[in-house]
């Protein structure tokens, strides 16, 4: 452990290439192995879609922003050996088939075989005196072509390739804006909402701009690749392939985390025109102290960059409500309540303070921007929610919001 955290932390706050001697035992023992793994009886639930792309969705929030694209990928039950076939460059079925587990679970067996596992534990909250998320190890197998949706985590990632090849794309958490992240009140939060093979420009102008990745690399048998929490990466299996990875808690999603919880009183008398007017100055208070323009980021950020591309698409939010006219929101600002920032919440410029320290490298800076950015965009959706509630994502509230 102590080996691998040289090597990922005290430089930058990148994605970087890994030359691990555990990642070659793990290819040289053979287990990792199409052939070695049909021996299992396993049974697993593989996803199969007829398009390449795949993303996870996290069914318990379904309650916030409805899945439009559930029906596009399916469960498909199979047992090792029909899963490696499917995966098998000879397959013709017509379907792309891709499986993901943590390993301790669909074959506890094969633990014993990945006994080094633990070395590549690299919890950075220890730093600071927090244990934070237990890390497990997870596998990941699909065919040639079989695509990861363009996403970020909040954990820490060291990924290893064991069999076959696989392409990663590694673009900053400040091209947010181009990559069209879903919302966090989305099933697919976290998740890009572009097709990178055929991308809608009149849908997503922006991803036009989004250039090169910042990072590329193309993983053999024996590679490992560290991807910081926050850095969104795009994954393309180049042939059948086989990966293991292990999810270490992050000091970025600690510190995200004490700005989610912090608690905003309100009056849950106010009406909702006042409810709206306070959360309106209460945002613009937040942006301006991290030096963001709040009409600009309210509506090109949040709005026209995560919600505008699904009311595109012919999105509606069931039970939505009436808009709020801006002249009542801005009246119900005119009363005796300081809702500056620095009153109702005032820890928290210390909490975004410590985000934007978790690299003090100068070629970082544009990168952990990229962090409290992303922060911010969530901890607004989070308290529109708290404070409106869920019928109101909905494009009148955010022009008022934004004032445009």
């Amino acid at each position: 452990t102590i080996r691998v955290w040289s090597l990922i932390m005290g430089s930058r706050y990148v994605p970087k290439a890994l030359s691990l001697e555990v990642a070659k035992k793990w290819v040289h023992s053979g287990v990792w192995s199409p052939e070695s793994l049909c021996k299992l009886d396993t049974a697993v639930r593989a996803k199969r879609s007829r398009a390449r792309n795949f993303m996870y969705a996290d069914q318990f929030s379904s309650m916030l922003i409805p899945d439009t694209q559930s029906s596009q990928m399916e469960l498909c039950p199979l047992i090792m050996r029909e899963l490696f076939n499917k995966t098998s460059p000879c397959n013709d079925d017509g379907w792309h088939y891709y499986y993901t587990h943590p390993v301790q679970k669909f074959a506890p067996e094969l633990m014993e075989h990945i006994g080094e596992w633990n070395s590549l534990d690299v919890r950075e909250t220890r730093v600071f005196g927090a244990e934070g998320m237990i890390p497990y190890v997870s596998a990941w197998i699909g065919g040639p072509g079989v695509v990861t949706q363009a996403h970020y985590d909040v954990a820490n990632n060291i990924f290893i390739q064991v069999y076959g090849t696989k392409i990663f794309r590694c673009y900053s958490p400040s091209r947010a804006e181009e990559l069209y992240v879903y919302p966090d009140a989305h099933p697919r939060a976290r998740k890009s909402q572009v097709d990178f093979d055929h991308p809608d420009l009149n849908i997503f102008p922006n991803f036009s701009e989004i250039g090169p990745p910042c990072f590329e690399f193309e993983l053999q048998p024996g590679d490992a690749l560290f991807i910081p929490a926050f850095w969104f990466h795009h994954v393309e299996a180049a042939s059948q392939s086989i990966s293991l990875n292990i999810f270490s808690e992050s000091k970025a999603r600690v510190l995200a985390g004490s700005v989610f919880s912090t608690t905003v009183p309100f009056e849950a008398k106010l009406n909702t025109t006042d409810k709206a007017g306070y959360l309106k100055a209460l945002c613009h208070s937040l942006l301006e102290s991290l030096d963001l323009s709040p009409s600009e980021f309210i509506d090109q950020y949040i709005y026209h960059s995560r919600y505008s591309p699904l009311f595109a698409k012919g999105y509606t939010m069931h039970g939505e409500r009436q808009p709020l006219p801006h002249s009542e929101m801005e009246a119900s600002m005119n009363n005796d309540i300081d809702v500056s920032i620095e009153n109702i919440c005032p820890d928290i410029g210390s909490k975004f303070k410590s985000i934007s320290e978790i690299s003090d490298a100068p070629a970082d800076a544009d990168h952990v921007r990229g962090v409290s950015m992303l922060v911010a965009a969530h901890l607004i959706e989070m308290w529109l929610v708290q404070f409106l509630g869920k019928e109101f994502l909905i494009p009148s509230t955010f022009r008022a919001l934004a004032n445009v």
